[in-house]
């Protein structure tokens, strides 16, 4: 029997109870953003000490290794032509579609469902992780990956490439185990369906991008004419998300869209505090203050 599956929803379980294996979930959220941060960071690290001792390769060809054929001339091409989070993107949507495509594998569909939707009583917390990169619905990838790509820039040029890896997954985890404990605190919270889909990342990069620039021109994807301030759009999206949460409106996942925004705004805050310090260090730079007070000061 077919199930239907919505952008971060749930199908029901086969007895209704959440399973004892996911006791763990609150650690598994935590450990997730601990090891994907950490890691990220190591290989930021190595990244940058390998462009220092080796300098930065160029793109030219080797004449020994020229490529025959035209296609992957024209990719490579384009590939080169990619900055500013356009790359990290490029890959996160590559992940995305292929996963988009297994799922229209009729042999692959009961394995689709165990280990790319979340929900209560899934049995594993590792689909709070894979769900995050499914989708099922053309309409659901097509937006997710538009507003993926047009704000990828943005946050790479804020956090970096690796953090922004890091922040886009432990982002999508947080709003996965957001929803999950909204659904079990509340009252036939069971009925909803099984969750799937980048939606609670994506506001969490929404949210850090928003905050940080306020001001920010945004759009709406089918009225282009049509711009507001990201600060106003924010809220906006938060304030709908809400509603629906309170309204128990079941088309979205409103609980994982809250988690994300607030994940955003959190390390958009850490991010705005880091960035006032950095301000007033320079100001106490210019007046000659020595080194060791100025620390100081930056701590408190």
């Amino acid at each position: 029997r077919s199930r239907q599956f919505h952008p971060r929803e749930r199908t029901p379980g086969q007895n209704g109870r959440t399973s004892g294996k996911n006791e763990n979930q609150p650690e598994i959220s935590d450990d997730t953003g601990v090891v994907s941060f950490g890691t990220c960071s190591i290989i930021n690290y190595e990244r940058v000490r390998n462009l220092y001792v080796q300098g930065k390769r160029t793109n030219k060809p080797s004449p020994h290794s020229s490529k025959s054929f035209d296609f992957r001339n024209m990719l490579n091409k384009w590939w080169n032509s990619l900055h500013g989070g356009s790359k990290t993107a490029a890959v996160i949507i590559f992940i995305n579609t292929a996963v988009f495509l297994l799922w229209y594998q009729p042999r692959l569909h009961l394995f689709m469902y165990k280990w790319f939707t979340t929900s209560p009583f899934s049995g594993s917390s590792l689909t709070m992780l894979t769900s995050i990169f499914s989708h099922k619905e053309i309409w659901h990838l097509s937006i997710n990956m538009f507003v993926l790509w047009n704000f990828a820039p943005h946050l790479e040029a804020l956090l970096g490439k690796e953090q922004f890896i890091a922040f886009y997954i432990t982002g999508g985890v947080f709003a996965s185990f957001l929803s999950q404990a909204c659904r079990i605190g509340f009252t036939n919270a069971f009925r909803v369906g099984a969750s799937l889909g980048a939606s609670g990342a994506l506001l969490a990069c929404l949210s850090l991008v928003c905050i940080n620039e306020p001001d920010l021109r945004l759009s709406i994807v089918f009225l282009p004419f049509f711009t507001f301030p990201a600060g106003v759009g924010l809220l906006a999206v938060a304030g709908f998300d809400l509603l629906g949460l309170l309204m128990r409106w079941r088309v979205f996942d409103h609980a994982a869209h809250l988690g994300g925004v607030l994940f955003g705004a959190s390390v958009a805050g850490s991010f705005l505090s880091g960035t006032s310090c950095e301000r007033e260090a320079k100001e106490l730079e210019s007046c000659n203050i020595c080194r060791t007070h100025l620390q100081i000061f930056c701590l408190k």
